[in-house]
């Protein structure tokens, strides 16, 4: 017996149920039936419940689709790109753009009125063989032509930009971008994308786990680059890198902390994956962070199975656990 037909054996209308105040969402195809629980007014969703906390809440990906489509329309109050502003996806050829996926997740974030973040600009991976082959006195050109490019298209319809991704692995800079120019691709990087689009908040996006990223993350908030950091979150079940004074530090700097891609792998049970999470969310709330961004809406994901539904869209045990768990 499914929910709609426990309800009319009952007798109880959509109306009585709204008098109880509750809310009741419910989407039924032919190949999933429930997104949402049950759940009173005062804890409805996890955009409702993050909300509460001054925490938008949201998911990465692609142009969503399907049961995706149904949870990003429910549930997001931010959109992030997960590939179609990398620099292998948005040109792949030395002369071609290719905009067709983020126009279509824009129209998806327009449509809820959920702010549309582009990730990323600049990283040292994910970038296509023409560009590895430039000769580094040519890399400067690239980095301005991305950026314009950007601006003509979706500089009024960006809320945030990641403009750099990861500078620092084991304490050093590498890729690319480093070795044609030197750290000066990521200064330039943010002082083009201020004056090319200076209503985007710009984001300096890593994992954060050595001290010389840390470092480096106060040095852009200090010089006015960074206007966000966006703390990454792939997260090793009993291994967790987040530093919780590190992150209290960025907000107490006047600048937004997001936690930019959420994913929980290597959980020997449902239990320790429940607790992950709401470690998680616990660390945003105490952090004060302002975003909480799941990487991907439904198993599979890059990372496996390590989003809050399982691959028909259904609430994993972890997402009630968020929401009911005191803080």
């Amino acid at each position: 017996m499914n929910r709609r037909q426990f309800l009319k054996l009952a007798g109880v209308s959509a109306a009585g149920i709204a008098s109880l105040g509750f809310e009741r969402t419910i989407r039924a195809t032919e190949n999933y039936n429930v997104y949402l629980p049950f759940v009173t007014n005062t804890k409805t969703n996890l955009k409702h419940f993050f909300a509460q906390h001054g925490i938008d809440f949201g998911f990465a990906g692609g142009c969503f689709s399907g049961c995706s489509l149904e949870l990003v329309n429910q549930e997001a109050a931010v959109i992030t790109t997960e590939v179609a502003f990398k620099t292998e996806k948005l040109r792949p050829e030395r002369y071609t753009f290719y905009p067709d996926d983020v126009d279509c997740m824009y129209e998806i974030a327009n449509n809820i009125e959920a702010k549309f973040h582009g990730h990323t600009l600049c990283w040292h991976s994910q970038n296509p063989q023409w560009f590895l082959d430039l000769p580094n006195e040519e890399v400067p050109a690239i980095l301005e032509e991305n950026i314009a490019y950007i601006a003509e298209h979706w500089g009024d319809k960006l809320y945030s930009l990641d403009v750099v991704n990861e500078t620092f692995i084991d304490e050093v800079p590498f890729g690319k971008w480093y070795e044609a120019m030197g750290l000066d691709y990521v200064y330039q990087a943010f002082d083009l994308v201020a004056a090319y689009m200076p209503n985007v908040i710009r984001v300096y996006n890593s994992t954060f786990w050595n001290e010389a990223d840390k470092a480096f993350a106060f040095e852009l908030i200090n010089s006015g680059r960074a206007q966000a950091i966006g703390q990454q979150a792939h997260i090793w079940a009993g291994n967790s890198y987040l530093d919780l004074d590190f992150a209290q530090s960025v907000v107490n700097m006047g600048v937004d902390l997001y936690l930019s891609e959420i994913s929980v792998r290597g959980a020997e049970d449902e239990e320790s994956f429940n607790q992950e999470y709401i470690d998680l969310a616990n660390f945003a709330i105490q952090s004060g962070a302002s975003r909480f961004v799941i990487w991907g809406t439904k198993d599979p994901t890059w990372a496996g199975d390590s989003s809050l539904h399982y691959s028909d869209c259904t609430a994993k045990p972890a997402y009630y656990e968020i929401i009911n768990n005191d803080y």
